[in-house]
């Protein structure tokens, strides 16, 4: 019966000990945006990096984005999106149209922390943190 006890006990303790340490691992491959931004060169490359993805997505998809959302887009093409833009019918599990959706939120969203992590950061020169914040906020 002792030993029971003790068993128990034992079992009750590593069942209610806590694990802290072991979730608490940041990421190895993620950069957080208390590191986004170290130099004047960092911080041009933040900006880069934005400007990169802008220029992709506008590649990709923006130049149909806005006739998408008025719906003024009309094509005699009847694959992808731009055949269901005609009648409105468009398929929202589409990954395509979902993507054409979701980039500008990110793009916006590494601009913002480009913003956050230039603002106030005195290991950025003022000339160049007033260039990167005029670039960033589109």
């Amino acid at each position: 019966m002792k030993n029971n006890i003790i068993l128990f006990t034992i079992l009750t303790g590593i069942l209610f000990s806590s694990c802290d340490a072991a979730l608490d691992v940041q990421p190895e491959n993620y950069l957080f945006e208390d590191q986004l931004v170290t130099d004047d060169k960092s911080a041009q490359t933040s900006l880069v990096g934005v400007y990169t993805q802008l220029n992709w997505t506008y590649y990709q998809y923006l130049e149909v984005m806005l006739p998408l959302m008025d719906g003024s887009l009309t094509t005699t093409n009847s694959t992808w999106i731009f055949g269901e833009a005609s009648d409105n019918s468009f398929d929202s599990s589409q990954v395509s149209l979902n993507t054409v959706y979701e980039w500008p939120y990110y793009i916006t969203n590494s601009a913002n922390a480009t913003i956050s992590a230039v603002t106030d950061n005195a290991s950025v020169s003022a000339g160049e943190h007033d260039r990167i914040l005029s670039e960033a906020i589109f």
